[in-house]
């Protein structure tokens, strides 16, 4: 597995390097002093899947980018 991710977006293909990316969005959510529970309730997805996305593990919609954007605020 390459563990990228191709989400097709506004403005064409999205390419994301799936551990990078939850890293990131780890490392944001930490920042901001929020639990994965809560980033996870504001973003309207599982907290189970939010942890998959930050271990790398789960693909993501460039609608998933945008629902995790709004639970990191």
């Amino acid at each position: 597995m390459d563990n990228l991710s191709y989400a097709k977006g506004e403005g064409g293909i999205i390419v994301l390097n799936l551990q990078e990316t939850g890293k990131n969005i780890k490392e944001i959510r930490e920042v901001k002093g929020l639990s994965q529970e809560k980033a996870a309730e504001k973003a309207n997805i599982s907290r189970n899947r939010w942890q998959e996305i930050e271990y790398g593990r789960e693909n993501m919609t460039v609608d998933t980018l945008r629902r995790i954007a709004a639970g990191t605020r």
